[in-house]
């Protein structure tokens, strides 16, 4: 670049610089549209598992006194699974997002599901039917 008594070499910098601004600013628009997409991932995973556990009760319900099942929890995503007994829902927690997902049965233990903290293995909990009401134990 030559350098010229009426500023040509300033315009071509300036050009220049606006063109690496661009370039800089859609290569952050993809990396977090990327970032968005994954953390969707994710929350639609903790929802699935909080629908698998929700299944099991359903099912452990209408099947009668004495029929259990165990469901396996994966150690990803992190998250929580609280049945609650006042409000007969099953509210997964994920990433300080909760996701209420309704239940059937009216008589609940009141119990958190968690997936491992460590993410390392597969949590097995046995769902059981009591006489009508819901329990939950970690094996």
């Amino acid at each position: 670049m030559v350098l010229d008594d009426k500023g040509q070499g300033s315009v071509e910098v300036l050009f220049i610089t606006l063109i690496v601004f661009i370039i800089f600013t859609m290569f952050v628009g993809v990396i977090n549209t990327a970032s968005d997409k994954s953390q969707t991932a994710s929350l639609g995973e903790a929802r699935m598992q909080g629908e698998k556990i929700a299944e099991a009760i359903n099912s452990v319900y209408i099947h009668g006194s004495g029929y259990a099942i165990n469901i396996t929890i994966p150690p990803s995503p992190n998250m929580t699974a609280r049945v609650n007994t006042p409000q007969y829902y099953v509210t997964v927690i994920y990433q300080g997002k909760s996701i209420p997902i309704k239940l059937i049965p009216y008589s609940i233990q009141t119990y958190d599901i968690t997936s491992d903290p460590q993410g390392l293995v597969n949590v097995i909990y046995t769902i059981k039917n009591n006489n009508g009401t819901i329990n939950i134990t970690k094996n």
